[in-house]
């Protein structure tokens, strides 16, 4: 098991613990990873995918807009993640097979906003936790 995937055990054992977010985004800092910002953010900001069981959908994580309810991206993030699959159709739900394509994905979607976007969000005030 490699560091990143030790973080990720600890992380689908307990995936509230946004202190283990921020201790993993300075971890990829240090590694130079794309990813750490967005992970930096996930944690500040308390956001998580949400397991989600419906009959349309078998399993998924998932993360949702704000009129659902779930801990979610602010909407110009959130569009970011589906802008990185041409093929989702869904303006609400973006579903993946596991806490960690989803949390991936939205860490790599957030490295993707422009400075000013970033900063933004890191302000908000609609901060969850």
């Amino acid at each position: 098991m490699t560091d990143e995937d030790a973080f990720h055990a600890a992380l689908d054992a307990n995936p509230a613990d946004s202190t283990l977010r921020l201790i993993f985004a300075d971890w990829l800092e240090e590694r130079d990873d794309p990813r750490a910002a967005g992970y930096r953010a996930m944690g500040e900001r308390g956001s998580r995918p949400q397991f989600y069981v419906e009959e349309s959908f078998p399993w998924s994580w998932w993360w949702a807009t704000r009129d659902r309810e779930c801990h979610d991206l602010t909407d110009d993030w959130f569009i970011e993640v589906r802008e990185m699959d041409p093929g989702n159709t869904s303006q609400f739900v973006k579903d993946f097979l596991s806490r960690r394509a989803a949390e991936d994905a939205a860490a790599l979607a957030f490295s993707r906003l422009s400075r000013e976007q970033q900063v933004a969000i890191l302000q908000t005030s609609e901060v969850r936790t």
